[in-house]
């Protein structure tokens, strides 16, 4: 399974700075543009919020792996515990 983890951190974190600079420049009366434009800040946010959903889930993901193989190691864990007491009654 890869691991997307830094291109989701990067594009939420990227997506925050585009919105925290375009607010600047727009307070500054720098930025003097159509209202589509306008809307740049809420795409930027929408893209921040999937990449952060998309965090989430991948981190769900990666939970739900390490709970299998523990369960694996348990089992393991069990099986080499009743070898070692047949060895242990035998000695």
């Amino acid at each position: 399974m890869k691991d997307y983890t830094n291109i989701y951190t990067a594009i939420f974190w990227i997506s925050l700075v585009s919105i925290l600079i375009w607010l600047i420049l727009k307070a500054l009366g720098y930025i003097n543009t159509p209202p589509l434009i306008e809307l740049m800040p809420f795409f930027s946010a929408v893209f921040g919020a999937g990449a952060f959903f998309q965090m989430i889930r991948d981190i769900k993901n990666r939970v739900i792996n390490v709970e299998s193989e523990i369960k694996d190691v348990k089992m393991t864990v069990h099986s080499l515990d009743k070898r070692v007491t047949v060895l242990e009654s035998k000695v």
